[in-house]
């Protein structure tokens, strides 16, 4: 999660930073992420998801040193019960997936 924002002294509006370890990142970056992060989470493609990871230098195991090939698929549809940018439709799609795969809901 982003930290608090600062205004930067004659900088328009809309142009607050966000500290994130080590990025620093415009409120319009900011929504740019969020977008890009609907979209896979939207795909569930597994190769759009670890594109979008190392895009973002996001921590995860290397290729093919998952605990099992469906890992990203669980992490996808576990992360689209927490996005509020998902629909009620889109929770539940994951919400029954996860059930019917004998997985939790909590991440």
């Amino acid at each position: 999660m982003l930290g608090e924002a600062e205004r930067v002294p004659g900088s328009p509006a809309g142009s607050e930073i966000f500290q994130r370890p080590g990025i620093f990142q415009t409120a319009y970056m900011r929504a740019q992420y969020c977008e890009e992060r609907d979209e896979v989470l939207r795909s569930l493609d597994a190769e759009k998801f670890a594109a979008f990871w190392r895009k973002h230098e996001l921590p995860m195991p290397p290729e093919g040193q998952w605990a099992s090939p469906d890992v990203p698929l669980i992490m996808m549809h576990k992360a689209r019960l927490q996005v509020t940018a998902m629909t009620a439709a889109e929770k539940e799609a994951s919400r029954s997936w996860l059930i019917s795969q004998g997985y939790g809901l909590e991440i």
